[in-house]
């Protein structure tokens, strides 16, 4: 088959030459709908933008929209070329959305309201440019999501992964070392692998880097999908690798070099050799040509398809009224959260009262635990128990309403309350609470004043719960029904001494001697 390439590339020349005026007034009408949309769900921007601003793990947030409007720009010519037909089944989602934003709201849970706000702007681009174009689009509206600081979940197995390589690295260098969770002893000291040292930064910004390399390098999905995924493992094995050489070079220089500040530059140093090294791998591992005739064949059908399109162009004011409708029907979303809010239940404090237990078990007079750190609490109660000269820590931390910040699973909320104490480990574990079974929160948390293990677990609307996600949904429960929104958040503790066993059983054994912890929680509020 012959191309008569010199007319073909003749019409799409004259093609990309014309921008038609239609398509700028489509660019300023999704405008001015996506200001008015982050507008209306300004909580949610706002939040956004704090987390950027104040985590350095999601910094890149701020260079997304200016990729994105680069991604689009570059299209434009294409752009051009696609019908432009508004689709008005993009309320329904539009509405889908709004509700899920609603829920998001109700927990408190930012995450879903950001993702929520993020699909609304995409979802306004499918109402009022269309399907063709919309799909024209996928990457560069999908690139959004990256505005979202997601990625927290990931960093207890990032930990995992980051000390397991660790300890593996320093073994098969002949330095030994005792693993203890998160906490590394070697004979030059005590390593311990906290949040910052989980490379979830360098993870998350070496992924939005991956993705924007794959979709410009490449045109097949096959190698997209083969360079993002490689952006995920890079970072994961180069994060490992930088913390067994920090820990080695401070071992070998009795901690001289690759601590304080040279820890903190030895980071920056690792981000730029790790997207160097994505490059490089990017630049060899190269995509076959297409050869010059498969390139006309496809330009020449879709050409030839805008050619025979016989369908008119919507007018300006179809356009507009689209763009109406998405921002009427989300409009509605915060009305509803407003009324909700109004109808919701608030607690009443009536006391807040240490349990009474049975023999062996006394309270006493002073607590000798840590003072827990939940922002937000109606009331707390501290109190510390004894039996067989073995000490009990108890603390409730109670909530008569949850607002943002506020609330009994919070990032912000903190067990110990003091930076003295480091957690160590983490996991879930089934106890006996109120003659049930509950699976609570296991961790151990170490100081120089030694070592505890604590269990924790949530109260709301009636229930006890271990799950942060079933917590939330109980709280979106009790909004939408109007029920009391009381809760709390138990934790008790003991000294590790005599075991990890020993401290079980103890704390099984207070728990037991408890006559009703549900009662005494609904005795707090009505």
């Amino acid at each position: 088959m012959k191309l008569d390439s010199s007319a073909l590339s003749q019409t799409i020349s004259t093609k990309a030459q014309e921008t038609p005026r239609q398509m700028q007034i489509l660019a300023w009408i999704v405008s001015l709908s996506w200001l008015m949309v982050l507008g209306l769900f300004w909580t949610t921007t706002v939040s956004m933008i704090a987390m950027w601003h104040h985590s350095s793990t999601f910094t890149h947030g701020y260079l997304v929209l200016p990729l994105v409007c680069y991604l689009i720009k570059a299209r434009w010519q294409h752009l051009a070329s696609l019908p432009l037909h508004p689709n008005l089944w993009g309320l329904l989602i539009l509405g889908g959305l709004g509700f899920g934003w609603l829920l998001g709201h109700l927990a408190d849970v930012l995450i879903v309201q950001q993702v929520a706000l993020v699909g609304m702007l995409q979802s306004i681009v499918l109402t009022v440019a269309g399907v063709p174009i919309t799909r024209a689009l996928l990457f560069p509206l999908g690139f959004l999501y990256f505005a979202v600081p997601f990625g927290d979940g990931l960093i207890p197995l990032l930990q995992d992964i980051t000390a397991e390589f660790t300890v593996i690295g320093l073994q098969l260098s002949g330095v030994p070392v005792f693993h203890d969770g998160w906490l590394l002893t070697i004979p030059s000291g005590t390593w311990h692998v906290a949040e910052a040292c989980s490379g979830i930064r360098y993870f998350l910004a070496s992924l939005m880097v991956g993705c924007l390399y794959a979709y410009v390098a490449y045109h097949s999905w096959r190698y997209r999908l083969g360079f993002i995924l490689l952006s995920l493992i890079v970072p994961i094995f180069a994060n490992g690798m930088r913390a067994y050489g920090i820990v080695l070079t401070a071992h070998l220089t009795d901690n001289r070099i690759a601590v304080g500040v040279d820890h903190i530059v030895a980071g920056w140093v690792f981000f730029g050799i790790v997207t160097f090294l994505l490059f490089w791998i990017g630049s060899c591992w190269r995509e076959p040509a297409t050869s010059d005739e498969e390139t006309l064949l496809s330009v020449s059908h879709l050409s030839q398809e805008k050619i025979t399109s016989t369908d008119p162009s919507p007018s300006t004011w179809r356009i507009a009224f689209a763009a109406v409708q998405s921002v009427g029907v989300l409009a509605l979303t915060p009305l509803t959260a407003h009324a909700l809010s109004l109808s919701s239940r608030q607690a009443v404090i009536l006391q807040a009262m240490a349990p009474q237990v049975a023999s062996p078990w006394q309270a006493l007079a002073e607590y000798g635990g840590w003072a827990p750190h939940f922002p937000g609490t109606a009331a707390q109660v501290l109190q510390s128990y004894t039996a067989n000269g073995r000490d009990i820590h108890l603390s409730i931390l109670f909530y008569t309403n949850q607002d943002q910040g506020a609330e009994i699973v919070n990032s912000a909320n903190d067990i110990t309350g003091s930076k003295e104490w480091i957690r160590a480990s983490e996991s879930v574990t089934q106890v006996e609470v109120d003659a049930q079974p509950l699976n609570v929160k296991e961790a151990v948390y170490t100081s120089s004043r030694g070592k505890r293990l604590v269990w924790s677990w949530y109260w709301i609307d009636g229930q006890f719960t271990t799950s942060s996600l079933f917590a939330k949904l109980l709280q979106t429960r009790t909004r939408l029904f109007g029920a009391s929104e009381a809760a709390a958040v138990i934790v008790v503790s003991t000294d590790l001494t005599g075991g990890h066993d020993e401290a079980t059983r103890r704390l099984q054994d207070f728990l037991r001697h408890v006559p009703s912890l549900q009662a005494t929680l609904e005795s707090f509020s009505r």
